[in-house]
């Protein structure tokens, strides 16, 4: 059979497609850490509106005078978008996205406040430099985590309330308060519906990327991780490991007991692979019976170590059936790749882990196979 190319999309389809591609990053980053993605399009983001701002300053006709601060503060706003991109690209964590949600908040704080050097009254009455808030609050949204939409919603609505407060203060008069209570309400609803939006979309994400039997992660999740852990193993000279588990009989056992029976042990084996593997490995369920075990930095040894340990904990833990009782025992078949004395490619690792988990069922089953 001939393979046939799959043409890319043209016209407005290609061109919103490659423009998504470019805005969100390495594809692995969307599956395997949402924060990193999201930091990284948050990132390219504030590029592009810093930009925007600057040429905005730059027009003929625009506003001197204080605007001046301004425009020297969106330049200095670029520089700083320019840096965390490339922390972003390089290496993220999670005190990233508080740091950066603090500084979007701040500058838009920052560039209000410069405005009172021509008139201590012109913060009140901006229109445009107060929106920014509302982009800063969409900016940490982009990083799926709750908390640090709430703290931008909430930091976003104490310093422009800080700056009102100075200023009425300072004019020792409080001229169009309810407008301003309004613009305060409208920044904690903002961060209040950031909090709600990043909840949904971290629910319809587990569902997306967890199986709904076992709730391990799905095929879609491994294929992105393993292409970053080769991705990260070639660029530091590290090594990691990979296996293919088969539960042994499992038809047999769906033959003879149903196919509920066979989902109540597909659940109880995952639940002793969560329980056994570290937080930074990853198990998956490949197919039916079948799961993958990524073991980050570990070479083969360690690996066929602690997949002898997971093998042996299957084997002693009992299967409880459908009313509860213990009724079920089942053993594992695995096949061990290493990267990259087995490989350096996602395909290459696929196929050696499944020639020797063929193996481990050959020679017996209840075993772990890696190279001799």
């Amino acid at each position: 059979m001939t393979e046939r190319a799959v043409a890319a999309p043209t016209g407005y389809a290609g061109a919103t497609d490659r423009l998504w591609r470019r805005m969100r990053g390495p594809v692995d980053l969307v599956f395997v850490d949402p924060g990193a993605s999201g930091e990284l399009l948050a990132a390219r983001a504030r590029v592009h509106i810093s930009v925007l701002l600057i040429g905005l300053h730059l027009l003929p006709g625009w506003p001197s005078g204080g605007n001046r601060a301004v425009l020297l503060l969106a330049i200095a706003a670029l520089a700083y978008a320019v840096v965390v991109r490339r922390m972003a690209t390089a290496h993220y964590t999670a005190g990233m996205g508080y740091a950066t949600s603090i500084v979007d908040a701040s500058c838009v704080t920052a560039s209000l406040a410069l405005m009172c050097l021509d008139d201590p009254m012109a913060p009140l009455q901006s229109i445009v430099r107060f929106q920014l808030y509302f982009l800063a609050i969409l900016l940490s949204s982009l990083k799926m985590n709750w908390r640090i939409s709430a703290l931008a919603g909430g930091l976003c609505a104490a310093q422009y309330g800080a700056l009102v407060a100075s200023i009425y203060l300072s004019v020792d008069a409080m001229p169009g308060w309810p407008g301003q209570a309004g613009r305060l309400g409208t920044l904690v609803g903002a961060g209040y519906l950031g909090v709600v939006v990043v909840l949904r979309a971290q629910q319809l994400r587990d569902l997306s990327t967890r199986d709904f039997l076992t709730g391990l992660a799905t095929r879609a999740v491994l294929d992105g991780r393993l292409a970053e852990e080769v991705s990260r193993a070639r660029r530091h000279r590290r090594r990691f490991a990979l296996a293919l588990v088969d539960i042994d009989n499992f038809k047999r056992l769906n033959d003879q007991h149903g196919h509920p029976e066979g989902d109540s042990v597909l659940r109880g084996v995952a639940d002793v692979f969560r329980s056994s593997v570290r937080e930074s490995d990853l198990v998956a369920r490949y197919g039916g019976e079948e799961f993958a075990v990524l073991l980050p930095e570990a070479n083969a040894a360690e690996a066929r170590a602690r997949l002898e340990a997971l093998r042996l904990m299957v084997e002693a833990t009992p299967f409880a059936d459908r009313d509860g009782r213990v009724a079920h025992r089942v053993t594992l078949s695995a096949g061990l790749a290493e990267y990259p004395g087995d490989g350096g490619s996602v395909a290459e690792l696929m196929a050696a882990a499944d020639a020797r988990l063929y193996e481990a069922k050959r020679t017996g089953r209840n075993r772990v196979v890696m190279a001799s």
